[in-house]
């Protein structure tokens, strides 16, 4: 009697670890970005929350031992005992989980983006934009996990001219706080040039300034841009959302 008891503790908890597996995988798939792209993030789930289960039955059955082997047994003594350990280690590892995600960083609860400048070089005008070719982006990419990486346009019509230099506007979503990150600027009829962007992993309002200009870029493939073709930029991280507190201009 004891236990089939036992057993059905086991099965309950098994259902409860499978449910909040699930839960926490579906959590996981947006904390890391895990594609649909040919079922991944379904298959992850269904592998997640079968873990679950099995996990939940173990942890079901042996608690259900535990307590069955003192003075006081009793099913609901059982059960309580075997849900709350289940419930515990579903709280750490979502917890770890939680913790462990390249999550988007925000400032006071509202969303960044990085304001970008692209300094040509001398001699050179911002190209005309054809039929056939890529409208000019700007790229921030993770350096390690899943190197996650976000895109925005650069606006050639709001190019300006300074101090004999044309300098092209753009901005992209900051939406990973991996320490690492590289951003990669393309313009019409020109090969991407990335650069080292040095922005922590949790910006704060000392970086809301413009930085100094980076003219060092590489290729893709971390040949160094020979120094007449080299471009230069410089950002700042700035909110996207304008701040309900500010007075009205």
């Amino acid at each position: 009697m004891d236990w089939l008891r036992s057993v059905a503790v086991g099965i309950i908890t098994a259902a409860a670890g499978g449910a909040g597996a699930g839960w926490l995988a579906h959590l996981c798939i947006g904390w890391y970005r895990i594609s649909s792209r040919e079922g991944a993030s379904g298959c992850f789930l269904v592998a997640v929350a079968g873990f679950g289960c099995l996990a939940g039955f173990a942890v079901g059955l042996i608690c259900a031992r535990v307590v069955a082997a003192g003075a006081s047994a009793g099913f609901f003594r059982e059960l309580g005992l075997a849900l709350g350990v289940t419930a515990a280690l579903l709280g750490l590892a979502a917890l770890f989980c939680r913790q462990g995600a390249d999550r988007p960083p925000t400032l006071d609860g509202r969303e960044l983006e990085v304001e970008i400048e692209v300094r040509l070089p001398a001699g050179q005008v911002p190209q005309p934009l054809r039929d056939d070719d890529i409208p000019p982006y700007v790229t921030i990419t993770a350096d390690s996990g899943g190197r996650h990486q976000t895109s925005g346009p650069l606006r050639l019509d709001d190019a300006w001219l300074e101090e004999g230099r044309w300098i092209v506007p753009g901005a992209v979503a900051l939406e990973t706080s991996d320490p690492g990150k590289t951003l990669g600027v393309r313009l019409p009829g020109q090969e991407t040039q990335f650069f080292r962007l040095p922005l922590p992993a949790r910006p704060d309002p000392a970086v809301m300034g413009w930085g100094p200009w980076l003219d060092e870029p590489t290729f893709g493939n971390l040949t160094p841009v020979a120094p007449e073709a080299a471009l230069a930029v410089r950002c700042r991280v700035r909110v996207t959302e304008p701040d309900p507190d500010a007075p009205a201009q």
